[in-house]
């Protein structure tokens, strides 16, 4: 528990897979950097010859070391005033581990085409910034209503956009494994990038897909409105889906609000119009990268950022 999160993880081997590929990371006060309350991260990894346990792994690593108090301050080029700080952190280190993750595949035929899925929450000020790419998610729990914050880059989501399968059709098709975004496969990588309020009595999910394809998100709500230790879910829901086949690795990670008291609608949507006035006048080079202020709160989904004016740290 940290002093504003209280977080449960689990990661599984589930009963099919000889190996765990998936990786997760926590970090909390005093391991992380100041001012951020925690940073969670969930990695699916992808390549035969355990490869994808490789990669998985050292995303991990890199993560602990990269927002560690004594490097943090150290590689993120922007200053903190920006609105988009935590954004853009994120951003570059994605693109940093991605490719440090093609150069250490080159160095090993049993490494070849090595990758990873990443999401990554950071949660700091009052929000939870997340930084995405591939097929794990994460979900937001407030007042009830479970929202899916990531969009899955994956060949099934691309023909449900396209309205060749429906979202039915796609969840049992055998291509649903197919991702179409990760970390090490490319020699670019395109990270989406979101933030969210987070106020009291609020809950943040990162699951890697061996939870979401085989939990259905009223039963992942159920869960979280009938048992309120984090560890105590998560483990509840890796049961679940090993009962059902367990046939991928299964990680989960929960953070719960531990704030007191509660922010109203109005008071929610009051701190959004405040943020959306800041926002508005970031660069975005995307058409589709217009910040939203949904009834939730500001949600800003970013692929690419263009800000070059970075203040370099001291």
């Amino acid at each position: 528990m940290s002093g504003q999160l209280i977080i449960g993880q689990l990661s599984d081997r589930g009963k099919v897979r000889e190996i765990n590929e998936d990786n997760l990371c926590v970090l909390t006060p005093p391991s992380v950097a100041s001012g951020i309350d925690a940073l969670l991260a969930v990695m699916d990894g992808i390549g035969g010859h355990q490869a994808g346990e490789v990669a998985s792994r050292f995303v991990a690593e890199q993560l602990k070391k990269l927002f560690s108090p004594d490097k943090f301050r150290e590689w993120v080029m922007y200053s903190p005033d920006n609105p988009d700080y935590y954004l853009f952190a994120l951003k570059e280190a994605i693109e940093r581990l991605s490719d440090e993750l093609n150069q250490k595949a080159s160095t090993s035929t049993q490494l070849f085409r090595m990758g990873t899925t990443a999401t990554i929450a950071l949660f700091a000020q009052g929000q939870v910034h997340l930084g995405h790419v591939g097929d794990s998610r994460a979900y937001l729990f407030h007042a009830g209503a479970l929202q899916q914050l990531t969009k899955d880059h994956s060949w099934v989501m691309e023909q449900v956009e396209l309205g060749v399968l429906t979202a039915a059709q796609a969840a049992v098709d055998p291509r649903r494994n197919q991702i179409t975004r990760a970390l090490g496969l490319a020699n670019t990588v395109k990270v989406d990038l979101r933030r969210e309020l987070f106020g009291a009595q609020d809950a943040v999910l990162l699951c890697s897909d061996g939870l979401s394809t085989l939990v259905s998100n009223a039963e992942i709500v159920e869960h979280l409105q009938t048992i309120s230790d984090p560890q105590r879910v998560c483990e509840k829901l890796v049961e679940l889906a090993n009962t059902r086949g367990g046939n991928d690795n299964i990680t989960v990670i929960l953070a719960r609000s531990a704030r007191d008291g509660t922010m109203d609608e109005t008071q929610r949507l009051d701190v959004a119009k405040d943020e959306a006035t800041q926002i508005v006048g970031a660069k975005v080079d995307a058409s589709d990268d217009t910040p939203v202020l949904s009834r939730h709160g500001l949600t800003q989904v970013m692929t690419q950022m263009v800000g070059k004016s970075k203040k370099k740290k001291k």
